[in-house]
């Protein structure tokens, strides 16, 4: 399963592992013609229908039917074996069509090009789990805001291929080697390559005056380096499932709520004590032996989540005390919902302090 951005919001209390927070499931319940699988009648389309939901419907290719739905602003077709996406049946209701969701089919290639002339307005277009190869032709969507490219075989970006518009970029489960070419997306808020090949964190530094989410979990990084320094605007970041061994190169990153660094190769907490902002702190299967290390968050006083099990500090036996008294607020412990009244948060803080 690709990691996105989506049904996150960043409250680590229901989730038992942070690293895999992000799922791909944004899409909601439409309004109008709603047909799956098992329905038994061929879908009927009126004019006036505005949301069309296709979901499992055994489709293999769009339905003509929805030419005659002049005023379609939402068309769902996701889990079928569509293989194409005919520009000329989807340009009928062109005027209106914001929002498209292709995920989960059979679509080989995407052109781009006469789909942007055909849907004009498409803010929303979701290609996900497909068998697409390339990112071609979208820059052509002048109102794009929201592009998942989740799960196909994408290799590269190439330079200008990607709309100035976009707000939310997904391209997790690819087969990126390298992050580029994504200079010109001024609005960019959301940048989402988990799962790909790469191993070095740069180019990142045109997005900085935007970006608040970046997700790189599950890639070949060993190395932090310097490449996230000009990110001052970022809250989240997921850099989970890597080689990483030191923490290094987030001390400009002042605004950081959350910061998953789980699944890697780290031995001491250390380089956030500007990250005053932090609430959640993803920490899990490390190499980390010393409690001490927290005391470089403690500034973070309204931290309310941390998972530090799987680490060799978690055998200690005094491990919950003493992370409870340094951080009085923590709601939660690794996959512990911390439950006490003030007669337990005192008892608990003195014996970690005698």
């Amino acid at each position: 399963q690709s990691l996105t951005h989506s049904l996150c919001d960043c409250d680590c209390v229901t989730m038992a592992q942070p690293s895999k927070a992000f799922k791909h499931a944004h899409m909601g319940a439409p309004q109008h013609l709603h047909m799956h699988a098992e329905d038994d009648d061929e879908a009927k389309f009126e004019a006036a229908d505005e949301e069309i939901d296709l979901t499992n419907a055994r489709l293999k290719a769009v339905p003509p039917g929805i030419a005659q739905c002049h005023q379609l602003t939402k068309l769902v077709l996701r889990q079928n074996e569509i293989a194409e996406l005919p520009a000329e049946l989807l340009e009928r209701c062109g005027d209106t069509l914001v929002h498209l969701d292709v995920y989960d089919n059979s679509l080989t290639a995407l052109d781009g090009d006469k789909l942007a002339v055909s849907v004009p307005k498409l803010t929303f277009l979701d290609v996900s789990f497909n068998e697409l190869r390339a990112v071609h032709g979208v820059k052509g969507f002048k109102h794009l805001e929201q592009l998942y490219f989740i799960k196909n075989k994408v290799a590269a970006v190439p330079a200008g291929e990607l709309p100035e518009t976009l707000k939310i970029l997904e391209l997790g489960d690819n087969r990126l080697r390298k992050i580029e070419n994504l200079d010109t997306l001024s609005a960019l808020r959301e940048l989402y390559l988990g799962n790909n090949k790469i191993t070095t964190i740069e180019n990142l530094g045109a997005l900085a005056p935007t970006l608040t989410k970046l997700s790189l979990q599950q890639n070949r990084i060993v190395a932090i380096g310097d490449g996230l320094l000009p990110l001052v605007n970022l809250t989240e970041l997921y850099l989970s499932e890597q080689g990483i061994s030191k923490i290094e190169g987030l001390h400009t990153l002042t605004k950081l709520r959350v910061l998953d660094l789980a699944q890697n190769k780290i031995a001491r907490i250390e380089g956030l004590e500007t990250l005053t902002q932090l609430t959640d702190l993803w920490l899990n299967n490390n190499y980390i032996a010393n409690l001490d290390d927290l005391q470089n968050v403690k500034g973070a006083t309204g931290m309310n989540c941390i998972y530090l099990d799987q680490n060799p500090v978690a055998q200690q036996p005094d491990y919950k005390q003493r992370i409870l008294a340094m951080f009085p607020n923590l709601e939660q412990l690794d996959a512990d919902v911390i439950e006490r009244d003030d007669d337990d948060d005192d008892e608990e803080m003195d014996a970690a302090l005698d």
